[in-house]
């Protein structure tokens, strides 16, 4: 499945978060979201926001420079919302 960056990099709350909302809305189910982000909540928010919309938080790790953040996208309308 395709993998897509989204570098957030320099961003903090909530422009990290309707970055995502507005990427993830692009990609396919199945299709994997990289997300780097230097805000520390950031995987916080990206989490939550995948338990509520039914997608998949499958991987955060922090490099010293920024945090990567991996999501699976599912099924349009699988979420709770």
């Amino acid at each position: 499945m395709p993998l897509t960056v989204l570098d957030t990099r320099g961003d903090y709350c909530p422009l990290p978060l309707l970055k995502l909302r507005r990427d993830a809305a692009q990609l396919a189910p199945g299709d994997t979201l990289e997300i780097w982000s230097t805000d520390p909540l950031a995987p916080l928010d990206f989490e939550a926001w995948c338990l509520r919309e039914g997608h998949t938080y499958t991987e955060a790790v922090a490099t010293e420079a920024h945090q990567v953040c991996q999501i699976v996208i599912s099924d349009p309308g699988c979420g709770v919302r």
